[in-house]
């Protein structure tokens, strides 16, 4: 019985240290630590890896990717099937330089669709636009014929098609011309998505492009008049209709300007073009940079080129890397939140004045932070 336990104990080792001494052979040693099981083992052997695979810059663009305009890799992962068929279908009807034709194939998915006119504010970006929307980027670059969506100004007015807006049950005593001026939409549009009919009946679900939600609720005096509120969430009449996305949304780890864009750029040290698998954002040192999202932190110390870097793993694979730091505000193995203090900005590694090097990757593979980022 006792040979049998202990036959059972060497197994697992054996496993553990044959796969570590595999690693070695290709000269990485690692050391695995603070876990017992060998599933803690195995993970932090990974988390290994993948640290052992950042590269801050690359002399040629990330495999398994699609590189567009020279700066831009494009995720299809935040793509549900429908979205994918109809930009299959965009892409054809481009070529026509229609963008009647364009807005005819999305309808035919879900008559829904419909364009809404945005104005570029401030800090906004292709990618921010597009989720604040619920639907993909490709969309709006396709329909507005963008070739660099890195170079859109402020002020400058886009169509974005879409189907945001209010699903509404009518009620006992509703009119369509009532329920439009309540939601601020015109009784055209009104009309128009709800079959060119302005009468309806009870029990019946209108939609109402760009709507907004109001909820009543009485004045604080003695008037008795109700006033009107404006409300992002939904009420019981009707409910905000915006498409899905990945489910992580991820925050900025500090505000600053962008002084490098994630893609091909001249390596400011080398002199040579490559690959910057990255943003940098300027920041004073020991400016404090914050968790992106809530997750773990897989690696808390030096690494050539980044200098004092940390890594977080968080859901769904991605990895956020913060680099050029000055210090640490915590440990590797540490749980974090969205938001929650790592460490301070500094100028450490292959550096040429205090910035973040910040990094948003799935697995391996390096994905653009300013369009994931809001």
């Amino acid at each position: 019985m006792k040979d049998k336990i202990i036959v059972l104990f060497i197994i697992p080792l054996v496993f553990v240290f044959g796969f570590l001494q595999i690693i070695a052979g290709t000269g990485k040693i690692y050391i695995v630590d603070g876990f017992d099981s060998l599933d803690g083992q195995l993970r932090t052997v990974e988390d290994v890896l993948l640290i052992d695979s950042l590269e801050m810059s690359s002399s040629e663009k990330p495999a398994n990717t699609d590189l567009n305009s020279g700066a831009i890799i494009y995720d299809d992962h935040f793509l549900d099937s429908d979205e994918v068929e109809a930009i299959k279908k965009i892409s054809i009807e481009k070529t026509l330089n229609s963008k009647d034709k364009i807005l005819k194939e999305l309808q035919k998915k879900d008559y829904r669709w419909h364009i809404s006119e945005h104005k570029i504010k401030k800090g906004e970006n292709i990618w921010t636009i597009a989720r604040s929307y619920g639907v993909s980027h490709k969309i709006i670059i396709s329909y507005n014929n963008i070739e660099d969506p890195d170079r859109i100004r402020p002020g400058k007015k886009l169509d974005i098609p879409n189907k945001r807006g209010i699903e509404y049950e009518v009620k006992s005593g509703d009119t369509l011309s009532q329920i439009a001026l309540d939601y601020k939409v015109s009784l055209n549009v009104a009309k128009q998505y709800n079959q060119n009919r302005e009468q309806i009946k009870i029990g019946q679900i209108l939609f109402l492009p760009d709507a907004v939600t109001v909820v009543k609720e009485p004045v604080s005096n003695d008037t008795g008049k109700i006033a009107l509120k404006k409300d992002d969430k939904s009420n019981k009449n009707g409910k905000t209709v915006v498409s899905g996305h990945d489910g992580i949304v991820f925050g900025w780890p500090l505000h600053g300007d962008i002084t490098s864009h994630f893609g091909m750029r001249v390596h400011p040290i080398s002199g040579n073009r490559q690959f910057h698998n990255g943003i940098d954002i300027r920041a004073d040192i020991a400016t404090a940079v914050r968790s992106s999202e809530k997750g773990r932190v897989i690696f808390c110390g030096w690494k050539d080129g980044y200098g004092k870097m940390i890594v977080v793993k968080h859901d769904n694979n991605y990895l956020t890397v913060y680099a050029h730091l000055s210090d640490y505000l915590i440990k590797k193995n540490d749980k974090v939140k969205k938001g929650q203090k790592l460490g301070l900005s500094g100028n450490t590694g292959l550096s040429t004045g205090p910035h973040l090097h910040f990094e948003i990757r799935k697995y391996e593979t390096p994905l653009n932070p300013v369009r994931m980022i809001k």
